[in-house]
């Protein structure tokens, strides 16, 4: 739990810091949200993991949404962690199946372990992750 709120202490910083007019934050929110309004986007990689369970009832608790980018053979092990943040309405991404190391990978097993992941995921949550 400590972590979660250190994880969102620090979120709430950034976004009462960041200062849209500053133009650093302009080409990743334009054309999401109005560039008046500060904003900042929470995503986890590599899991799902251990503390998953606990990131979603952080962000339950604060009524906070976020992406999951994950793994695909790591989300066959627990479906039911990736559908309970795709049900309560948490974004879920492609990190690939294995995490594979692309600068030592061929293009077909890149495309191949892509694919694969999205595979597992929309498996899962009946969605295909863009």
């Amino acid at each position: 739990m400590v972590y979660i709120i250190i994880i969102l202490i620090f979120a709430f910083l950034v976004w009462s810091a960041a200062d849209i007019s500053s133009g650093i934050y302009v080409k990743t929110f334009c054309g999401i949200k109005n560039c008046d309004e500060k904003v900042v986007s929470l995503t986890f990689d590599d899991g799902p993991s251990d503390y998953t369970e606990e990131l979603l009832q952080g962000l339950d608790l604060y009524e906070a949404k976020a992406t999951f980018f994950v793994i695909g053979s790591k989300a066959e092990k627990n479906p039911e962690i990736v559908r309970k943040a795709h049900e309560e309405g948490h974004l879920i991404g492609n990190h690939t199946y294995s995490h594979l190391d692309f600068y030592k990978s061929t293009i077909s097993s890149i495309e191949e372990n892509i694919t694969k992941g999205a595979d597992v995921i929309e498996e899962i949550t009946g969605e295909r992750p863009l």
